[in-house]
């Protein structure tokens, strides 16, 4: 299984919404859910939690584990064919 989580968010607050993430501790070179720990995901999870945006999750499965980039082009494809067709208009 391959997830993939995004966040959509309005031009006018992206300095902001930015700023809050670069405020929660990494644990590798990015900001990265598969790099961090359970601690960590508490973090990540009250930075993000509370902003004014849109929390995307997108599931791929089945996925070879040893593709991850075939995968993440699916997700990505199957992300955009949704955003595109109307699934996620309010």
């Amino acid at each position: 299984m391959y997830l993939l989580g995004a966040v959509i968010a309005d031009p006018a607050i992206c300095d902001e919404v930015r700023a809050q993430l670069r405020r929660v501790p990494r644990t590798g070179q990015k900001l990265h859910w598969r790099d961090a720990d359970e601690q960590h995901h508490r973090l990540i999870h009250r930075a993000v939690a509370p902003m004014p945006v849109q929390h995307v999750v997108v599931v791929a499965s089945p996925a070879d584990p040893r593709r991850p980039e075939r995968a993440r082009a699916n997700v990505w494809s199957g992300c955009c064919t949704s955003w595109t067709s109307g699934v996620w208009a309010s």
